[in-house]
């Protein structure tokens, strides 16, 4: 893993990032015109956990604030929305938006102007190392992105 940058790393986080989150929003147009809720929202709430694992290896405070957010809003139920509105899709979508902000922060502060390490390097790769096979998992096979990881 020492051939490669953590600023590449990062890369190919945030872009498996994005990859899950259009699948999100993919399944989210569907869950609301599908009779299918359930089926529908527990491949959402899959999605969502896997994005939790890659916002956890990126090790960013802020984008793990925005899941507990998510959380929290899950808890309090259908209490605190509009009536005939989707908690759901507003959960979802909340979570989205704040995911999106917070991926270009990142992308914005560690990539492109090679800004420092979100984390201690050596912290950051050995996470990266013990998650390895839960990433694979969540990269099509034969991917750009699987090949990247496979190679770490």
């Amino acid at each position: 893993m020492s051939r490669f940058r953590q600023a590449d790393i990062l890369v190919e986080l945030l872009d498996l990032s994005r990859d899950r989150i259009d699948g999100v929003r993919q399944q989210l147009n569907y869950y609301r015109a599908s009779v299918y809720k359930d089926e529908t929202g527990l491949l959402i709430t899959t999605k969502i956990e896997e994005l939790r694992l890659i916002g956890g290896l990126l090790g960013d405070l802020l984008t793990q604030e925005a899941f507990r957010d998510f959380d929290v809003m899950s808890k309090a139920g259908v209490m605190n929305y509009i009536p005939g509105e989707c908690s759901l899709s507003k959960r979802v979508g909340n979570l989205l938006t704040a995911l999106d902000t917070h991926l270009d922060r990142l992308q914005r502060l560690y990539v492109t102007r090679q800004g420092g390490a979100a984390v201690n390097e050596q912290e950051f790769k050995e996470s990266i190392r013990r998650h390895r096979n839960q990433i694979l998992a969540l990269c099509p096979h034969g991917s750009r992105q699987w090949t990247f990881f496979q190679s770490l």
